[in-house]
């Protein structure tokens, strides 16, 4: 019943009866539920949860919650929740999975807010709503994110690898210029959007293996005590 819900915003609660628990409830209800005792949970990323929040939450980021679980109270009631219900129902079904008592927050924090309730920012104050990063936006707090720095001379690639690339920027170019050809005629709008879509991913999934066959190359420069190999994992995770 995922589409009940995607499309009616409205709770998905167990039957009258029935001893199966909620699964769903709207931010009002969340309020109750945790002054109750149940914990709510944030798993949007950093930027999001610094720029607002709700009061009391706890944040653990959804690609982290697997390794971050055990921070959770056995026994307690834990109310998920991101910008839009989405990445907070992917949550709520690995801590199900786990072993705990979950209930998802409908409509996630732009409901919370479009209702009237509190959203506070790093420092207590106001806060809002924002999108979730980019891909590619990196995702950590200031002055903790890695850089890279370049490590001096060509970078080597194997001659699969580099023809493989090769051949990918070829065809982008061939797309490109059917692209020019296709604006000079004056030729249908959707027509042109797809060749730019087509175009786009071509060059995403060319950027992504060469920075998988280059980054390896590069000195990763970080905050003191980490070291390389972590660096190296957290660049890669930033980057994709």
């Amino acid at each position: 019943m995922a589409w009940f819900t995607r499309f009616t915003g409205k709770d998905r609660t167990a039957p009258a009866g029935s001893s199966r628990p909620r699964e769903l409830v709207d931010p009002q209800t969340a309020v109750g539920l945790q002054r109750e005792g149940a914990i709510l949970l944030d798993v949007r990323e950093q930027q999001e949860w610094s720029a607002g929040r709700a009061p009391k939450a706890r944040h653990i980021p959804l690609g982290q919650l697997a390794d971050r679980s055990r921070e959770l109270p056995a026994g307690s009631t834990i109310l998920t929740i991101c910008r839009s219900g989405a990445r907070s129902s992917q949550a709520a079904r690995q801590l199900r999975g786990a072993g705990f008592t979950v209930i998802n927050v409908s409509g996630g924090m732009r409901a919370w807010d479009h209702a009237g309730l509190p959203v506070v920012a790093n420092g207590g104050g106001q806060g809002r709503v924002t999108e979730p990063p980019r891909p590619g936006t990196p995702r950590y707090a200031a002055g903790q994110a890695p850089t890279i720095r370049k490590a001096g001379g060509p970078m080597h690639l194997d001659d699969p690898t580099k023809a493989q690339i090769t051949n990918r920027l070829n065809r982008a170019r061939g797309q490109i210029t059917g692209i020019l050809t296709m604006l000079d005629q004056d030729r249908d709008c959707a027509d042109i959007l797809t060749q730019v879509a087509a175009v786009s991913r071509a060059l995403d999934k060319t950027g992504l293996v060469m920075m998988s066959a280059g980054l390896e190359q590069c000195i990763l420069a970080g905050p003191d005590g980490v070291d390389d190999r972590a660096r190296l994992q957290r660049t890669l995770f930033s980057l994709g």
